[in-house]
């Protein structure tokens, strides 16, 4: 083959080879581009939330929260049940959530770099499948809507709940505290005796003892409806919420443990273990003064409790109603 003609073919080889790498490039660009704006890229709902069994969340600081459903019941990290209220939110999102709008172009970086450093990340799992993984960012600057990004794709969205005015990221929480569920006492075996110290009225103290499926109150029959309600409040009676170390009140935990505390409630079960309550009562407010004149010494509404398990919890006096009756309302 003549030197000019091999000259030309190879000439013509490279240029081929050259035009065939830019189309490949173009397509590539291309097909992010539209993977970045597909439905794929702002699909975050999942149709069959009753499939759901186990959602992890995380971030970067690490915090973990793990929930995982075992035969029909909610758990935090594998040890408590799970708030109803808060598992109900986060399954209604995660099925009502659609697209608002895309990220402005000139904002996605900050977007990004923001979810890098404070977003949430979250896998959401039927079994072993995989059903959405995504990171929840930050609300939209008119707080209507909140920044959420697919995995494998480069460019977040906004989205939000049709018909619900606010942002969705205060949904995807990791602290355990908050997720637990705010039961007393999770603990359902049947109750076998139950005793409720007052120190402020000995009278009013009750002893409760189930012989043969016969309740009765410091050996006297006790009214069997009347016991029936205060077995119900043992099982659903809820705290405020946990006291925890950045709380000013975490610190009092030993200088209340040396009083005696004002209310004592102890629970047995027919398997043999017990559960437990003590109560303190709450500084008052020294602005609030009480109908004779004096500074509020206490807190009416609220008490500290020792839990036992050991948690510092904060309850209110309106939600033990149920729970803390005096022996003469118990009586048959």
């Amino acid at each position: 083959m003549p030197k000019s003609k091999s000259f030309r073919l190879r000439g013509t080889l490279i240029v081929l080879a050259v035009a065939t790498a830019g189309v490949i490039f173009l397509i590539v660009r291309e097909n992010r581009s539209h993977d970045d704006l597909s439905p794929e890229a702002y699909d975050f709902a999942i149709d069959d939330t009753a499939s759901i069994n186990r959602i992890v969340l995380w971030n970067r600081s690490p915090d973990t929260a793990v929930l995982t459903r075992e035969a029909g019941v909610w758990l935090i990290n594998g040890t408590s049940p799970a708030r109803p209220d808060a598992i109900e939110v986060l399954l209604e999102t995660l099925y009502r959530v659609r697209l608002r709008g895309f990220a402005p172009d000139a904002a996605t970086t900050n977007i990004l770099s923001s979810m890098a450093t404070y977003g949430v990340h979250v896998d959401v799992f039927a079994g072993d499948q995989t059903l959405k993984s995504f990171t929840v960012g930050t609300e939209t600057p008119d707080m209507l809507g909140t920044y959420f990004l697919r995995d494998g794709f480069g460019r977040p969205v906004a989205v939000h709940i049709p018909g619900f005015n606010g942002y969705l990221s205060s949904r995807f929480f990791l602290r355990e505290d908050l997720w637990r569920h705010r039961v007393l006492w999770p603990n359902q075996e049947p109750v076998s005796a139950i005793s409720i110290s007052y120190m402020d009225s000995a009278k009013a103290n009750i002893e409760l003892i189930n012989k043969d499926g016969s309740w009765s109150l410091s050996g006297q029959p006790a009214d069997g409806m009347k016991v029936q309600a205060l077995l119900k409040a043992i099982a659903s009676s809820q705290y405020e919420g946990v006291i925890i170390p950045s709380d000013g009140a975490y610190a009092k935990q030993d200088s209340l443990k040396a009083l005696p505390p004002r209310v004592r409630v102890e629970v047995r079960r027919t398997d043999g273990s017990v559960n437990s309550m003590l109560l303190y009562h709450i500084p008052g407010d020294p602005e609030a003064i009480m109908d004779d004149g004096l500074p509020q010494t206490f807190d009416p509404n609220r008490f500290y409790a020792f839990l036992d398990d050991g948690r510092m919890v904060l309850v209110q006096r309106f939600g033990l109603q149920h729970l803390l009756k005096s022996s003469r309302g118990l009586r048959s």
